[in-house]
């Protein structure tokens, strides 16, 4: 026998089923958030203790200096890449970027070629160079200046 529960204000009454069904979309979306915050949590410790990834330390220098663009040339599996960051945000220029912020856009794997710092806002057309074809070991030393 389906027990039916009354809402008080339409009087209406909805199928033990479907508040079953709801109870359990509502638990799945509680552990899911849980699993987010874990997460992000995990991320913030790493990005704390510089633990961060090559990709997450140049949108960290870019927030910190937003007046720059960055233009990083990269190989990942045998491909090479151009990667415009700016103000904290990654974008390939050459294939699609995830919508996900959370997945690198560029991995841990990747190979620096070289990074072109330039003067915002970045007109493809006609980039301000700041300063050109920098070394990931060059980089490494701005990043340090600034903290990242």
């Amino acid at each position: 026998m389906a027990t039916n529960v009354f809402l008080k204000s339409s009087q209406q009454s909805i199928p033990q089923s479907v508040l079953k069904s709801f109870l359990r979309r509502e638990t799945r979306l509680q552990k899911f958030c849980l699993r987010h915050a874990t997460r992000t949590q995990n991320l913030k410790s790493k990005i704390q203790n510089g633990m961060s990834s090559i990709g997450k330390r140049l949108e960290q220098y870019t927030i910190k200096r937003p007046q720059e663009v960055l233009l990083v040339t990269v190989e990942i599996a045998d491909e090479q890449d151009k990667v415009a960051i700016f103000k904290g945000f990654s974008s390939s220029l050459m294939r699609p970027t995830a919508f996900d912020p959370e997945i690198p856009v560029i991995p841990d794997e990747a190979t620096i070629i070289n990074i072109d710092r330039i003067a915002s806002p970045y007109n493809p057309e006609a980039p301000r160079y700041i300063e050109r074809q920098i070394s990931w070991e060059a980089m490494q030393n701005l990043l340090t200046e600034v903290g990242v």
